[in-house]
């Protein structure tokens, strides 16, 4: 049962992390300039998405967070097998913290799309 708790808190937290680091990259992207000759000689950006990039980029530092629950959830998941009682919610703790990351890499992906230009 602790497991299966630790994996939802960490997908929950992994997904809302995801989503607000892509809108936060993508808004990022958006707001560089489109003419390279306007833009900043140095690479720097517009302070706007300077803001963007750094709430992303800190966001996807925060996944540290969600990363150690399912580390810990997977450990525990692992554990709760071996006991009779426990086996099915520790399989099912098991495989959710094993499709977590790739589900919160595809929501973040999903949430940058609408920037990237075909």
């Amino acid at each position: 049962m602790i497991s299966l708790c630790l994996v939802l808190c960490a997908l929950g937290i992994s997904l809302m992390l995801s989503w607000i680091a892509g809108t936060a990259m993508a808004a990022s992207r958006r707001l560089r300039s489109p003419d390279l000759d306007s833009a900043p000689d140095d690479g720097s950006l517009v302070p706007s998405a300077a803001d963007e990039f750094l709430k992303g980029a800190f966001t996807l530092v925060l996944q540290l967070v969600p990363t150690a629950l399912g580390i810990a959830a997977l450990v525990v998941g692992i554990l709760a097998c071996k006991h009779r009682n426990s086996k099915r919610l520790g399989i099912v703790a098991i495989i959710i913290s094993v499709l977590a990351p790739v589900v919160s890499a595809l929501l973040f992906m999903i949430a940058m799309a609408p920037s990237i230009e075909g």
